[in-house]
């Protein structure tokens, strides 16, 4: 298996004042802040991530993952939705651990009711399945007719592997407004008031995904409202 590292890079500009008083809990905080904007991005290339420029290919896009549609125009999603995951993934002789879908989807999961109107209770299948709830999974996809699909991922997590090399980087830098391009030199005193000048604050990492078990993974689209 070869991971081949893309670039992910965010960047944060502060005053030269606000920079030149920090406090060690005001840069704890700043790097929080970019460490967390990192994070938030490699679990939505892990997910779906296209696999063009510098961007990972995600379980969505990857070869051997299984695709289960809800219906050709999608359909409001259903414990069958999980049941039918659980069973393709065991079949491929892998045991699932989680589920993973939108806030949308957990509500809709959540209201369902039985004829007495009572809460569905789970097929014992999916019973001990644990689920997790995402914003990084959208909410507004084209399937079908339906422009407001979403997915479901189904898998043993345990399959999916992040490499990152070697670690977070975060560089400062300052500059001068007008300066073209990311870093540079600082120019001096006499040349630039302090007014024009601020702070960049680079983080950045070099990641990929890859899964042990592509047949670990099932991906249910067409999850509609």
């Amino acid at each position: 298996m070869t991971f081949a590292p893309k670039t992910l890079a965010v960047l944060t500009k502060l005053s030269y004042e606000l920079f030149d008083d920090l406090t060690d809990e005001g840069a704890a905080l700043i790097e929080g802040s970019l460490v967390n904007s990192l994070s938030l991005e490699v679990d939505r290339a892990a997910l779906r991530g296209s696999g063009t420029g510098q961007e990972p290919t995600g379980i969505r896009n990857q070869t051997g993952v299984t695709i289960q549609s809800l219906g050709v125009n999608g359909a409001a999603p259903t414990y069958a939705a999980l049941v039918n995951a659980v069973s393709a993934i065991q079949s491929a002789n892998q045991e699932p651990n989680g589920a993973i879908y939108s806030a949308r989807t957990a509500k809709s999961l959540t209201n369902l009711i039985d004829t007495t109107n009572q809460p569905l209770q789970k097929s014992p299948l999916i019973a001990d399945l644990a689920t997790f709830v995402t914003n990084q999974i959208p909410e507004n996809l084209t399937h079908g007719t339906s422009t407001v699909a979403s997915e479901i991922y189904t898998a043993d997590w345990s399959q999916l592997l992040i490499g990152i090399r070697p670690r977070v980087r975060i560089e400062v830098q300052r500059v001068r407004s007008g300066d073209a391009g990311f870093p540079v030199n600082v120019k001096a005193s006499s040349e630039v008031g302090l007014g024009t000048m601020s702070v960049h604050v680079l983080a950045w990492i070099r990641a990929d995904i890859q899964l042990a078990q592509p047949t670990g993974f099932v991906v249910s689209t067409g999850v509609t409202p």
